[in-house]
C-alpha cells in the first residue's frame, strides 16, 4: 500500500530541507539571502553603507506632494524599477505615502531620481506637481493605514 499523505507540518518540513539541498548549501535563507548567525561578534559593516546610514539614509521613503486620489499600484510602478518594494502605505490625509524598499541602496538610489522630479501637465496645461521624497525611521508604536500592497 502507498504511504500515507503528509501532514501539512511534514509538507513543509519536507519542503524546506529539499530547498536547502538545492545547491544553496547549508543555511537558513531570507529572500534568496543566506542569513548568517555570529554569536561572538557581527561583521565589519560595508564601509559604504555605513556613509549611508551616517548621512540619514534609511530603506523607508516618505514620497509626499501625491494626490490622495494616487493609489498603490502607481507608487510600485513608480518605483518598480529601483529593486523590490516590501511595503506601501498610503496617507491620503497628508497627500504622502510610506514606501518601504527591502535595500537600503535601492531607496537611496530611488531618493535621488525622484524628490524634486516634476509629473504632470500635458500640452493641454494640465497641473503638474513636484514629489518631496525623504528618509523617514520606521516607528513601531504606529501602524500605518491602508498596510501592505
Amino acid at each position: 500500500p502507498p504511504p500515507p499523505p503528509l501532514s501539512r507540518l511534514q509538507a513543509h518540513a519536507v519542503n524546506f530541507w529539499e530547498a536547502g539541498q538545492m545547491g544553496r548549501g547549508p543555511g537558513v535563507y531570507l529572500r534568496g539571502v543566506r542569513l548568517m548567525l555570529n554569536w561572538a561578534k557581527a561583521p565589519a559593516l560595508d564601509p559604504q553603507v555605513l556613509k549611508l546610514v551616517e548621512s540619514g539614509a534609511t530603506r523607508h521613503l516618505r514620497l509626499g506632494n501625491i494626490s490622495n486620489q494616487t493609489t498603490k499600484t502607481q507608487i510600485a510602478e513608480l518605483f518598480k524599477q529601483f529593486g523590490e518594494v516590501e511595503s506601501i502605505y498610503l496617507l491620503p490625509n497628508e497627500g504622502a505615502a510610506l514606501v518601504n524598499l527591502t535595500i537600503m541602496s535601492n531607496a537611496v538610489d530611488a531618493k535621488q531620481a525622484l524628490d524634486g522630479l516634476t509629473l504632470g501637465g500635458n500640452a493641454q496645461g494640465g497641473p503638474q506637481w513636484t514629489l518631496n521624497v525623504t528618509y523617514v525611521r520606521p516607528q513601531p508604536q504606529q501602524q500605518p493605514r491602508n498596510t501592505l500592497m
